[in-house]
């Protein structure tokens, strides 16, 4: 859908910033997408909203509280507040209980506790004194054990509440697929960097939802959510049927392969590798306390799209299920599945391109033979002939200064430097000329003498007038500090004088004042 948004008069500016609002019409409606990639193969993207009346009962809360090192500082005292809002939120007529977990375990209570004023006090006293004193972060042993005594026929809920900086994540994923039946869990990542994953991982094959609350944000809409699932039953046999018109047909690969949680107006997403069959619509089937949840969604042409987005979706949500062994409700059957279905994991990460644990991609870039052609031309370029080309502009002579002390020196040198010049000259004709006689070379000698002598005189000439120009500066600076040293002088007598001025009239001052007032006395 595209649409274009115009100011109705073009001739003004926009001075003002204006809100944008875009919503979805029929946002919970079912929905059904098909892609087709370039080889004709399909993938379908499903988004359910289930609806379904039920009655809220008695329902049984247990918090787990991640009590490690890694709680320390801001994470504790985001974990006091979460925990309260949890307090304040538990719904009437639940029972509750409280596990601090680390490097082993400890309950609060024996057993169940009403959710009365007394009973809520003393959670909160408790809550005020946690610290992060129980070492490391072992989650497992403290899940088992809240699943174990969980009452017979009546749903639990665990919520754990941790940073997600678990020792033994696969541990716990073994606990929630094991006990899923008996109870949910769901997880409240706190802190700046919770492990999403981990937590994400460990409530979805429970049966339950994360949520994540950042320091200092609201979080009585989540928590309050959580708290609303809780009181909701668990769902049984949920299961997708994809079907054309024809015939009730099976996806070749769904992810997730199990739905295991199922809430009240809440999405749910399924994917679909369909291979190049045609599929029309598909439909949920769900048990939920006894009443069977049916939800369909139909595929139109419009909902057809070109590409391999979807594929890839499909993709990455089916390795994270065998990754994290979410493929049978039987443990036996799911590891044999595990293994199975190694190598397909395998040919699915590397024909979608998307990374699983036992692959690993090289990006490689493509040129077109245009731009090959320029980076040819580019790297056969030589510099000299560039600088050949290159119009340089050339600056005339510019003079330079250099220091008094060594100038003479220079000056010297350069007039002993042109008059060798001169002999090497002379020296050189002499050589040329083969009917040189002798008084020639007396002649030559002469002239050589000749050359000393002047630039000796030249040079004691530079000499003194190096001498006199550094008498010259002496005597300047000389009268210089004898100009500072008067003016420093006439400046304390004129200070002298004014403060003395100052004291006369402040005496004459005060000689009136006491005057003044013994002729009023």
């Amino acid at each position: 859908t595209k649409a274009t948004i115009g100011l109705i008069d073009q001739t003004k500016p926009l001075i003002n910033d204006f809100i944008l609002s875009i919503g979805l019409e029929d946002a919970n409606k079912p929905r059904m997408w098909i892609e087709i990639d370039e080889s004709g193969h399909k993938a379908a993207m499903l988004a359910f909203y289930p609806s379904f009346e039920y009655n809220s009962n008695e329902s049984d809360f247990i918090f787990l509280l991640d009590r490690s090192a890694s709680m320390s500082g801001e994470c504790m005292k985001e974990l006091k507040r979460v925990m309260h809002v949890c307090l304040n939120n538990l719904p009437i007529n639940s029972t509750w209980n409280i596990i601090d977990f680390g490097s082993n375990y400890s309950w609060l209570c024996i057993g169940p506790q009403s959710s009365s004023k007394e009973s809520l006090n003393k959670a909160r006293e408790h809550v005020n004194n946690l610290t992060p004193s129980m070492g490391g972060t072992d989650l497992g042993p403290a899940l088992r054990a809240a699943l174990l005594t969980s009452q017979q026929g009546k749903l639990r809920n665990i919520i754990v509440i941790s940073d997600g900086e678990l020792a033994d994540v696969d541990n716990c994923l073994e606990v929630g697929c094991n006990f899923n039946v008996n109870a949910r869990i769901f997880t409240i990542g706190i802190g700046n960097n919770p492990s999403k994953h981990s937590l994400r991982a460990i409530s979805r094959v429970s049966g339950g939802i994360a949520e994540f609350i950042g320091p200092g944000k609201k979080a009585q809409k989540r928590i309050s959510e959580q708290m609303k699932r809780g009181l909701q039953p668990a769902m049984a046999n949920a299961k997708i049927m994809w079907g054309s018109d024809d015939d009730i047909l099976s996806a070749d690969m769904q992810a997730p392969t199990q739905i295991r949680s199922l809430f009240n107006n809440e999405r749910l997403i399924v994917y679909g590798l369909l291979d190049k069959k045609m599929y029309n619509f598909a439909t949920l089937n769900a048990s939920v306390i006894g009443s069977e949840v049916s939800c369909r969604v139909n595929c139109y042409s419009s909902s057809n799209l070109q590409g391999n987005l979807i594929h890839q979706l499909a993709a990455r949500t089916r390795i994270r299920d065998w990754e994290e062994g979410s493929l049978s409700s039987d443990k036996l059957k799911s590891e044999l599945l595990k293994q199975q279905q190694k190598q397909q994991i395998i040919d699915t990460s590397i024909q979608y391109q998307v990374v699983c644990q036992f692959t690993a991609f090289i990006a490689i870039e493509k040129r077109d033979p245009i731009e090959q052609m320029i980076q040819k031309k580019i790297e056969n370029v030589e510099i000299e002939k560039l600088l050949v080309k290159e119009i340089v502009d050339e600056l005339e002579y510019i003079e330079w200064e250099i220091e008094q002390d060594q100038s003479t020196k220079i000056k010297r040198h350069d007039s002993v430097k042109n008059r060798l010049n001169d002999l090497d000259e002379i020296f050189d004709q002499r050589d040329n000329t083969q009917s040189e006689s002798i008084s020639d070379a007396e002649e030559w000698d002469c002239k050589f003498d000749e050359y000393e002598e002047e630039e000796e005189e030249e040079g004691e000439e530079q000499e003194q007038e190096y001498h006199q120009k550094q008498q010259q500066q002496q005597l300047q600076l000389q009268l210089q500090l004898q100009l500072q040293l008067q003016i420093h002088s006439v400046i304390l007598i004129l200070y002298n004088q004014f403060q003395l001025q100052i004291h006369l009239v402040i005496l004459i001052l005060i000689h009136n004042h006491h005057h003044h007032y013994h002729h009023h006395q």
